[in-house]
């Protein structure tokens, strides 16, 4: 098994060296952006990834799109490093991916100025920082169901990481550029409205050489689009090449969706089953007795979690 601070660093070439460049792609210094509210880098990026050139690759076919945002992808060592937390050597070693679409319509959280034609993210993405009013900090650990709500992907990570004890997890999008529309930049494109040349390039550059990179046990998808894509029969050979064995791939419930995302308590259940089910079958826990524990601490959490916002609610 591969030292999981070397699949850092690797993942670190490739997000902070290639998809957003910087002199010190090692660099994990950070700073608290008032403006964003959010955790950013210390340094600023001097150059973005732009495999995409013309408009048969960097606009939807309606030519109302175009790719305008640049993101990168997330690590549980991000997450500790941003928490202080230094004592995870109980956590698992083994590699988990979660896959998300594509950025979203928030170039609040990128750069103003653009670079190569894109504004690369300037928070370091899904790591929040600190409380605001309508969400809490993933400056704290939080465990499921805590910190489960829509949209707030890196509350999300960061239950998911401590919950499962997981020190080589990585969340990432299937696409690393957001398409945006340009009459209205706070409306994106999903990535049924990306080219599919756009999709296949970003599939080869980056996600391919992530799954290289992590060999994960298993990869989870948030959303039937990206399962879909992932499980085309020359896509799967073309992971299964990388992993050096037959990926498998679980779909789970999108966090955001209205009816079927993280408000819904049907959803909270199946994502927690689902997920529990999927290390289990990937060999990640193993052990009998564990396992019972995790249906266990399910039960109980979900009892205490429901008590507190009852409470609340008074």
């Amino acid at each position: 098994m591969a030292d999981f601070k070397e699949t850092f660093k690797k993942i670190n070439e490739l997000r902070f060296g290639k998809l957003i460049q910087y002199a010190d792609p090692q660099n994990q210094s950070y700073t608290y952006d008032d403006e964003t509210k959010r955790h950013i880098r210390s340094d600023t990026p001097t150059a973005v990834c732009h495999e995409c050139k013309g408009d048969s690759v960097n606009k939807s076919s309606d030519g109302e799109f175009s790719l305008q945002i640049v993101s990168h992808g997330i690590h549980s060592l991000d997450l500790f490093k941003i928490q202080k937390f230094n004592d995870y050597s109980d956590y698992r070693d083994d590699a988990v991916m979660l896959v998300m679409e594509s950025p979203a319509s928030n170039l609040d959280a990128c750069y103003k100025e653009e670079i190569n034609g894109k504004h690369p993210a300037k928070v370091w993405w899904w790591a929040d920082g600190k409380s605001t009013d309508d969400h809490k900090s993933t400056d704290e650990r939080t465990t499921y169901p805590y910190g489960f709500s829509s949209k707030k992907y890196g509350e999300f990570f960061n239950s998911f990481v401590h919950t499962f004890k997981l020190k080589n997890a990585y969340m990432t999008n299937l696409v690393k550029c957001g398409m945006l529309k340009d009459s209205d930049h706070n409306k994106y494109g999903n990535l049924d409205e990306f080219p599919d040349k756009c999709i296949s390039m970003c599939f080869k550059e980056f996600f391919l050489k992530e799954v290289e990179i992590l060999k994960p046990k298993v990869i989870f998808t948030l959303s039937s689009k990206v399962n879909n894509y992932l499980n085309k029969k020359r896509v799967l050979k073309s992971i299964e090449e990388k992993l050096g064995a037959e990926p498998y791939i679980v779909t789970l419930p999108h966090p955001a969706r209205c009816r079927q995302g993280f408000t819904n308590e049907f959803y909270r259940t199946l994502w927690y089953c689902r997920t529990l089910e999927g290390m289990i079958n990937a060999g990640i826990i193993s052990d009998k007795e564990e396992q019972h524990k995790y249906w266990d601490k399910y039960v109980e959490d979900y009892k205490n979690w429901k008590e507190d916002k009852n409470e609340n609610r008074i």
